[in-house]
């Protein structure tokens, strides 16, 4: 194949990428199969940086998220090689599996992340909009795991006015969340 790394235009890298994939699935010498990974991998950055690029300015440096996206982009290309070593290759993730479902529905693990990532970015920016006295509640108390009598010792509040802070916190990072999920 004569295209060169890192396609311009995504339907030329789908087919250079595949073609790559085909490659890996075929060579049994470790040094071509590793380079041809990396190719791989080079030619999906884009995709990786776009997708990390979607969560910037969200309370994470976006060198943190395209680290995480490149991690998981060396691992799912790594994964992928694996299977094909085995002798394994889905044809399409609408094929069925013998656990039940599809190929596709194997793949949860990966938006599981993905939800879980965003979920994590959105809480982080909830906690960042409190207050400092309320910061401070919500990490004794989940973070260190204090009473709330112990909290309250430390705040000099009784344990009753500690329920009831963290009642209203609670209720306002749910909020938070609620619009940020709407």
């Amino acid at each position: 194949m004569s295209k060169t790394l890192r396609s311009t235009v995504t339907g030329e890298r789908d087919q250079v990428v595949e073609g790559l994939l085909d490659r890996v699935s075929v060579t049994t010498d470790p040094a071509e199969q590793r380079r041809l990974r990396a190719q791989v991998v080079e030619e999906m950055l884009p995709l990786a940086d776009g997708l990390a690029h979607r969560y910037s300015g969200r309370g994470i440096e976006r060198d943190d998220l395209e680290q995480v996206a490149r991690t998981a982009l060396v691992a799912a290309v790594d994964r992928y090689a694996r299977l094909c070593s085995s002798g394994f290759r889905p044809a399409s993730l609408d094929a069925p599996v013998l656990a039940g479902g599809t190929e596709g529905d194997r793949l949860a693990g990966v938006g599981d992340f993905y939800h879980r990532f965003e979920l994590h970015t959105d809480l982080r920016l909830a906690l960042d909009s409190l207050g400092e006295r309320d910061r401070r509640v919500v990490r004794l108390r989940f973070v260190e795991e204090l009473t709330q009598s112990e909290i309250g010792s430390m705040l000099g509040v009784s344990q009753m006015q500690v329920s009831r802070i963290l009642s209203r916190i609670l209720r306002q990072l749910r909020g938070s969340l609620d619009v940020v999920a709407a």
